[in-house]
């Protein structure tokens, strides 16, 4: 996610925000149960959760912190975060991460 990228990306989390809240209203006043609610609601907030999460990694990884890698499959996805947000096009061989990990 490139800055520019970001940048669209906070402000659709905003929109998707308020797109929850209307279509939560909505529901009600059609006169659905909570169960119903939750059902029709679950995608866009699994959405909106992912969207957050991504903002947050690409936020979290512009400071530098990389965080603390426990296992292979945490390697793995810092690297596929390094590659995707940091680098512009993506462009990131392992040695290259390999590096930036070892020095940054």
């Amino acid at each position: 996610m490139a800055l520019r990228e970001n940048k669209g990306a906070c402000i659709r989390l905003k929109d998707e925000k308020q797109r929850m809240l209307v279509q939560e209203s909505e529901l009600r006043s059609m006169g659905s149960n909570e169960a119903q609610i939750k059902n029709a609601m679950e995608p866009m907030q699994s959405f909106h959760l992912q969207l957050s999460e991504e903002i947050e990694d690409y936020e979290r990884l512009k400071r530098g912190d990389l965080g603390e890698v426990y296992n292979l499959h945490g390697l793995g996805r810092m690297l596929i975060a390094l590659r995707r947000q940091l680098l512009p096009g993506g462009l990131l061989s392992l040695r290259t991460a390999l590096i930036f990990l070892k020095t940054g």
